[in-house]
Parts: C-alpha cells; structure tokens; sequence
C-alpha cells in the first residue's frame, strides 16, 4: 500500500538528523514503536533518509529531467530572453532557467 510523505514523516520526527544532541522528544512515532533506544533512533534515522530521498526524486523529476530532455548537440539549453523596456529588466522563457 501507498504511504505519503506526511506520514512518513510523522513517523520519523522533527529530528534534525545530523547527530549533534538529539533530542528523544523529537523523534517521532517510530522511535516508541521500536522501544526507543538506539533501534528507535535507527528507525527514525531510516524513515527521515526516506522522506529526503522523495523529495531527491521530485526535484529530479521536476526540474532536471525535462531540462536534459531541451539540450541541443552540445549539451547546452537555450532559452528565449527578453528585456523590459520600462524597467530594463532582463526575463527568460522557454524554459525558464531563472
């Protein structure tokens, strides 16, 4: 079955997992349901590096996929820019690389 991110996360914590003065209290739901401790923390660990990986995947999916699919024979994108004469402000689109 499908699991989404919030609760994935909800399991793990508001930890921040760099492993400089970890707070118990911070971990999430997991870290009871595996009896705290270092297998607690582990769990947490674990599910917290899942929900970073997922937001990996959506930013590769988003933003540097369809750009590898614009890249001419030289490997470069280009776009269209255009200069606001009002403002002299310099805009790009497609696509826009801003």
């Amino acid at each position: 079955p499908a699991v989404s991110v919030d609760v994935i996360r909800e399991l793990a914590g508001k930890q921040v997992m760099d492993g400089q003065d970890l707070d118990p209290e911070k971990f999430g739901k997991a870290y009871g349901f595996f009896g705290g401790g270092e297998e607690g923390e582990a769990a947490c660990r674990a599910l917290n590096a899942l929900c970073q990986m997922s937001s990996i995947e959506t930013m590769l999916g988003t933003f540097i996929q369809p750009l590898q699919e614009l890249v001419d024979d030289e490997s470069r994108i280009h776009c269209s820019m255009n200069l606001n004469t009002e403002t002299g402000r310099l805009s790009a689109r497609r696509p826009n690389p801003q």
